[in-house]
């Protein structure tokens, strides 16, 4: 056999297994790619799936078949408050029918607020501080989701606004007639009451009683206030000298205690009331025996007390007299209601009334 015979079935063979290995590498090939094509379709597939649950669409929120300003369609804008209409210009007078009729004027106006309830106190004669309020003839008026000097406007018969009205006026003898109202006692009651940039329209008639006032603020006063009184030939003048702010009762000594004012906010140590600008001196035994009970010290019992007012001080025998006056003490709350009065020789003086908080040091 010659050699070329003999080496042509293994030239065959190695081609065999080179065509054969080709191949195999072909499929490998296509098998790879195949897998990766359907790889890429099932994650073409959780992409879109993904997509079309995130953009799918929403649930709307069911609209209430009513809307109301409680309950809005949550396409409307807050509801706004009803405008606050112009006070109306009303007379200036009282009349109690088949009986007394009289004008009235506004002499000042107190305004406060405790909480969430603001009261307007109009006084209808000149009151030396909110201590004597009772004195002259006055209207007042507590309601409650308003600052002070904030518009408002309410109808005695209809508003559901919590609010509460006392009325005291007096005649020319001096009768008292006394009226009250509220949102639980309102029965036969008509009128309004508006406050708008600083005019105030009061119109009430109840019982018997018909009112009427129209007037403008030019500016609210303060409950604590320390005021000088100054006499004059038609009228008294009222100048303020200080707004209270704060008080110290220092009852350390065995025989006088001191019942520091200052205008100062916060001071609550006798060394920080070194420039107060009203102290009362007044002897021991005066604070159970007077004050707790309500009622005055006076120089004219108390012979030592003296008042000191921006540094001078007065005795008995430099003035007409003094007194001072706890007319609420709460001790368990700290706060304290103080009334005080100094008289000049020569006329006129100085009211002073704080309601607030106080420092006892004992």
């Amino acid at each position: 056999m010659s050699a070329l015979s003999m080496t042509t079935p293994c030239y065959l063979s190695l081609g065999f297994a080179l065509f054969s290995l080709n191949f195999a590498l072909k499929v490998v090939s296509l098998s790879i790619i195949f897998c990766a094509m359907k790889l890429f379709r099932l994650l073409m597939l959780a992409i879109v799936a993904t997509l079309f649950i995130a953009c799918g669409p929403t649930e709307d929120k069911p609209l209430p078949d009513n809307p109301t300003p409680e309950q809005p369609t949550p396409d409307d804008p807050e509801p706004k408050p009803e405008p606050v209409p112009e006070p109306e210009q009303v007379g200036n007078f009282f009349e109690i029918k088949d009986s007394y009729k009289a004008d009235i004027a506004t002499d000042s106006v107190y305004a406060y607020s405790d909480g969430d309830v603001t009261t307007y106190s109009i006084c209808y004669g000149r009151c030396k501080t909110l201590a004597y309020i009772e004195d002259v003839a006055n209207v007042r008026l507590s309601i409650e989701g308003y600052d002070v000097g904030e518009a408002f406007d309410i109808d005695f018969a209809t508003s559901d606004k919590r609010f509460t009205i006392s009325v005291l006026l007096y005649d020319k003898q001096y009768n008292t007639y006394e009226y009250k109202l509220s949102n639980d006692n309102r029965d036969g009651a008509e009128g309004r009451f508006t406050l708008k940039d600083g005019v105030i329209s009061l119109k009430l008639s109840l019982g018997d009683l018909l009112l009427e006032n129209y007037f403008k603020v030019e500016a609210f006063r303060s409950v604590n206030e320390c005021t000088e009184i100054i006499p004059d030939t038609s009228e008294d003048i009222y100048a303020q000298l200080f707004t209270p702010a704060s008080v110290v009762l220092d009852n350390r000594d065995a025989s006088t205690y001191y019942i520091y004012v200052s205008s100062k906010e916060g001071i609550t140590t006798v060394e920080g009331m070194a420039d107060a600008e009203y102290i009362v001196a007044y002897p021991s035994e005066g604070w159970a025996d007077k004050l707790l009970k309500s009622n005055f010290v006076a120089g004219s019992s108390y012979p030592t007390m003296t008042i000191t007012l921006n540094g001078k001080l007065y005795a008995q025998s430099d003035c007409e007299g003094f007194n001072c006056q706890f007319k609420a003490y709460d001790a368990d709350r700290g706060v304290i209601k103080l009334n005080s009065n100094l008289y000049y020789s020569e006329g006129g003086g100085v009211a002073l009334y704080y309601d607030g908080a106080f420092t006892l040091i004992e």
